[in-house]
């Protein structure tokens, strides 16, 4: 068993793929399992994620027809076997040492989430916003509280900027056939946990890019 699940959904982003990929398999952090779902891409997407899997034993690779966004997260879920789940989007990229910043974090602080900083970026191999590796504890509510109406940097709704104890997702999943997913998950996440960590490492670098 893997410490963490990463979850990585791919539709169409042959151009961005093994940019994806390569940062995931190349973090400093090494206890981890790649859950690759192919949501019916119609370009090489598939192939090249193929192509990693033979080559990396840690990434698991498994092919649906297009069902959207929930639909894939939903089966690596399902798939996952790690203690913790991390989601990652196929068209972002991720900070050398993001997931040890991130695991390291949690055994400290013995926490059910991790939530971190995020780099916005329109640049293909971008550096890191400046951080101070600053680190806040929230309980559930105060957690909740922070994300309806405190600083948006620090409890964001987007699912990809944290680490996730997978008994939390036991008896949830994302609404499919459903815009903004995130906004159902976040909240009910928030308040199935005891204990929350933020922790300023914008190790994860968001993407911008025409279509996404």
């Amino acid at each position: 068993m893997s410490y963490v699940s990463i979850i990585v959904p791919v539709f169409n982003v042959e151009h961005l793929i093994t940019r994806c990929l390569n940062s995931i398999i190349n973090q400093t952090f090494t206890d981890f399992e790649v859950i690759v779902i192919n949501d019916g891409s119609t370009d090489s997407s598939g192939s090249i994620c193929v192509d990693f899997a033979k080559r990396d034993q840690r990434i698991k690779y498994i092919q649906i027809e297009n069902s959207g966004l929930s639909a894939a997260r939903n089966l690596g879920i399902e798939k996952a076997s790690g203690n913790f789940l991390f989601f990652v989007d196929s068209d972002d990229y991720l900070d050398t040492d993001l997931l040890k910043k991130i695991v390291s974090c949690q055994k400290k602080y013995n926490c059910e989430i991790v939530k971190f900083s995020a780099t916005i970026t329109s640049e293909e191999n971008a550096s890191m916003n400046l951080h101070s590796n600053n680190i806040k504890v929230y309980t559930s509510k105060e957690a909740i509280n922070q994300y309806f109406y405190g600083d948006k940097t620090q409890i964001k709704v987007q699912v990809w900027s944290g680490l996730y104890k997978r008994i939390l997702f036991s008896d949830i999943r994302f609404p499919e056939g459903q815009a903004y997913e995130d906004n159902y998950i976040t909240p009910v996440i928030l308040s199935k946990a005891e204990k929350i960590v933020f922790i300023d490492y914008p190790g994860y670098f968001y993407y911008i890019r025409e279509g996404s």
